[in-house]
Formats: structure tokens, C-alpha cells, sequence
């Protein structure tokens, strides 16, 4: 039981909706707990043994760090959707307003805050948590109670979830990069055009009208093409 408490609370801690510190410690340890149990009790108390000392503190790391492996899968794609928002309020002019992050204490982009908060409701609308508490429990066939995963094997595909979720987010802000850069070279051109005339402040209430138009057509289309390539993302090996 132990074992299982420490796979599901090293997932949690760094899950995303779940690690955040607007959520109470106590209702995160319940529901680590909760979650635990249900896991165990499906495994039918499979790999369950007495340990002590050493052997202890080695299955308590063992299973914290597969725990954070799943985690972090997910986190890196909602860290990835981060960076693509903020890109997106740079290209349209729209990243000086800034606020509280969705999961952060840190300030955050008002444009972010929004794309990425949205995305973490839609992830929960379609039983995010379902799949993860899956891939817990799917877990166990890869990575037994008590083995200490490879290192190796864990930087590869730590290293393969970001660069898909990197190349998935970017994708998805590409109409966005391409209105920016034809925007910024007409604006470039007029400049050259007109230099008396400042066309860089007289442009820039133009950039962001259309960029918050743009948001308001794309936006929809991203989040929906986020969220499913979110759930074709292999968390496990």
C-alpha cells in the first residue's frame, strides 16, 4: 500500500490541475489516498510484501520516481502549450498585460492565462484524470513494484514526450507565427516607404485588433487539436 501511495502521490505532485497551490493539502493527500487504494485493491494486493530498513527507502524511491514520470509527461505538455501562448501574445502585441498563472505563483501573460486554463478544463471535461489513473495502473507492466527504472531509458523518452510536445504546440501556433510575420514585413516595407511618418505606433492597435480576431477564430480549432493530441501522446514506454 505503501508502495502504491508513493507511485500515485509522485504523479499528483506534479500533475497538472492537481499540483497547484490553490488546492489544499489535505484534499491532494485524500485524494492520493483514495486513488491508491482503488489501484491497490484492483491489483488484487499482486507484488504486496513486508519490507524494512534499506530495502524500504529503496522501493519508496523507486516507485516516487515512476510516479514522477508519468507526471511529468503530462506537465511538459501543458509547459509546452505555455510557451506556444506566450509566443502568441508576442506576435500579436498582446503580452504586456500580465496576471496570476493558472497553476504558478509567478505572473503570467493574461493571453496564456486563458489558453492554458482553458485547455486544463477541456483536458478534465474529457476524463484526463481517467487516463491517468490508467496509466498508473498500466504501469505496473512496465515498471514492477520496486524496480528502480533506467536511467537511460527515462531520459529518452523524457526527451521524446517534449520534443512531440514542443512540435504538437507550435503546429498549433503556426497561423498565428505566419500573421505575424506577414504583418511585421508589410509594416517593414510602409516603414521604409514613409520613414517620416511613425508607422510602428500607428501599426501596433492594428496587429492587436487583428490578432485578438485571429485568437477569436483559431483559438477553438487549437484547444480541440490540443486536447486530442494530448491523449495520442505515449506517456508510458
Amino acid at each position: 500500500m505503501i508502495a502504491t501511495f508513493c507511485r500515485v502521490g509522485g504523479c499528483f505532485i506534479v500533475l497538472p490541475g492537481l499540483s497547484s497551490g490553490r488546492i489544499p493539502g489535505p484534499a491532494r493527500i485524500y485524494l492520493t489516498l483514495a486513488v491508491a487504494l482503488s489501484i491497490a485493491f484492483a491489483r488484487g494486493g499482486e507484488g504486496q510484501a513486508v519490507i524494512y530498513g534499506s530495502g524500504l527507502l529503496r522501493l519508496i524511491f523507486a516507485e516516487s520516481l515512476v510516479g514522477l514520470f508519468i507526471g511529468l509527461a503530462a506537465r511538459m505538455m501543458m509547459l509546452a502549450l505555455s510557451f506556444a501562448g506566450t509566443s502568441i501574445g508576442m506576435v500579436i502585441g498582446f503580452n504586456n498585460l500580465f496576471g496570476q498563472g493558472v497553476e504558478d505563483s509567478e505572473s503570467q501573460a493574461a493571453l496564456t492565462t486563458l489558453i492554458t486554463f482553458s485547455a486544463l478544463v477541456l483536458l478534465f471535461q474529457m476524463d484526463f484524470h481517467h487516463a491517468v489513473i490508467a496509466s498508473l495502473h498500466r504501469s505496473y507492466e512496465i515498471f514492477p513494484q520496486g524496480a528502480v527504472p533506467e536511467p537511460q531509458m527515462l531520459l529518452v523518452n523524457i526527451t521524446r514526450i517534449l520534443s512531440s510536445a514542443f512540435f504538437i504546440v507550435l503546429g498549433l501556433a503556426g497561423p498565428f507565427l505566419v500573421y505575424g510575420l506577414i504583418f511585421n514585413t508589410a509594416i517593414g516595407v510602409l516603414n521604409k516607404l514613409t520613414p517620416q511618418i511613425p508607422i510602428f505606433f500607428v501599426s501596433l492597435p492594428v496587429l492587436i485588433m487583428g490578432g485578438l480576431m485571429l485568437a477569436y477564430l483559431a483559438l477553438p480549432e487549437l484547444l480541440r487539436r490540443f486536447v486530442d493530441a494530448f491523449f495520442q501522446l505515449p506517456i508510458l514506454p
